[in-house]
């Protein structure tokens, strides 16, 4: 169920051991093989994980007080939990966390609690995060593992405002320039003609709402002619791509009449705006190749 919701999750069996992680979250991590660099099997605070964690997945728990102070915190369920008891769980964590376990007092887990003093590495950038714990019952009530669910900080408010109405197409292609390499493309800068007095003329959201419009209309106007636009990358890298699809922005000015009718076909009720009695003129200019 995390999996196909596009959750990021880890499953923890009784022993607090890793059973399962979601795509999601392997995919963040760059583990894009047939079988993951996750240390499936392992327990959550051992030397395997914390190395992991460490490597693949550094945050504020890789540091070593953080982690220290994590395991105090958390470690009371995995105590209460843990097969043989104390001296159980002292042979299965990592070093530096063994002295700790003399300091934990067993609690049942709850149903649900969350974590919030957490942060990971994305994009070489400490980002906080935040971490939610969900015990797994049997029929007659007894525990047998933990669900892991974590999410950046940002409310999901805040991330529908950023991804609700993206392409998930185009967000998968993305996936191919996460890591750097060399790879052909175009690029094309363009300036809208007169932009000041069409801003003057418009309400600030039809302004904007245009701007996005003839983004979108113009992008698709490269990709027919063979060309890829910064919101439409191809499917698979071209090593070598063929003659069609080495399209430059042509010089000078461009027109716009495939642009223009374009648009009103997507937007039959919207009007082309000009800025000024263009009579046809070119609504925007573009560099040279």
């Amino acid at each position: 169920m995390l999996n196909d919701a596009g959750y990021w999750g880890y499953v923890l069996d009784v022993s607090w051991r890793v059973v399962f992680v979601t795509d999601e979250l392997r995919l963040s991590h760059g583990d894009t093989g047939d079988s993951t660099c996750v240390p499936i099997g392992q327990h959550w605070y051992g030397v395997e994980m914390v190395e992991f964690r460490q490597t693949a997945a550094s945050g504020s728990l890789e540091m070593d007080e953080s982690r220290r102070e994590h395991f105090r915190d958390l470690g009371r369920y995995v105590l209460a939990a843990a097969p043989g008891g104390r001296d159980g769980l002292r042979r299965v964590v990592a070093p530096e966390l063994s002295a700790i376990v003399d300091e934990l007092e067993p609690v049942p887990l709850p149903h649900v609690w969350s974590v919030r003093n957490v942060s990971f590495a994305f994009a070489s950038t400490q980002v906080p995060g935040r971490t939610v714990y969900i015990r797994i019952d049997d029929n007659d009530g007894q525990l047998v593992g933990v669900a892991i669910v974590a999410k950046p900080a940002a409310g999901m408010s805040q991330l529908a405002a950023a991804a609700a109405m993206a392409d998930l197409g185009h967000l998968e292609r993305m996936r191919l320039v996460e890591r750097p390499d060399r790879r052909p493309g175009a690029v094309l800068m363009a300036d809208l003609e007169a932009s000041t007095p069409l801003a003057r003329r418009l309400a600030t959201a039809q302004y904007f709402a245009f701007g996005r419009r003839l983004v979108r209309t113009t992008d698709q106007c490269i990709i027919d002619e063979g060309a890829s636009s910064g919101s439409s990358l191809p499917k698979q890298p071209v090593r070598n791509p063929p003659p069609r699809a080495r399209v430059s922005a042509p010089r000078g000015r461009c027109a716009t009449v495939s642009v223009r009718s374009r648009y009103e076909a997507r937007s039959p009720r919207a009007t082309f705006p000009c800025a000024s009695d263009c009579n046809g003129a070119p609504l925007f200019t573009s560099g040279g190749s």
